[in-house]
């Protein structure tokens, strides 16, 4: 028995479309990505460069909590603090140092 109700999928020639603009983006991401990377190396130096891990998954963990509503444990929000305390440091010790 087939139905008449109306299909979600998308036709393919959309689904191409939706990839397209979706790798664009990605590629456009990217690039911008590189450039202020390297920026951020210039500026900041080898120091400020290797936090910019921690930092995005920092980064990361807020914006889930903020956007998703992801709860975490307190352990998180400790690190969250501790990576926070470690960068104002070094920033601090630039300045100072």
């Amino acid at each position: 028995m087939q139905s008449n109700a109306p299909s979600n999928t998308p036709s393919p020639n959309s689904q191409r479309i939706l990839l397209r603009t979706g790798l664009l983006w990605q590629v456009a991401a990217g690039c911008c990505f590189v450039v202020l990377y390297f920026r951020l190396q210039a500026v900041g130096g080898p120091v400020t460069l290797s936090q910019i891990g921690v930092v995005g998954a920092g980064v990361a963990v807020a914006i889930g909590a903020a956007a998703f509503g992801e709860r975490y444990p307190p352990q998180v929000w400790l690190g969250l603090a501790l990576i926070v305390g470690g960068v104002g440091l070094t920033a601090w010790a630039r300045r100072h140092g």
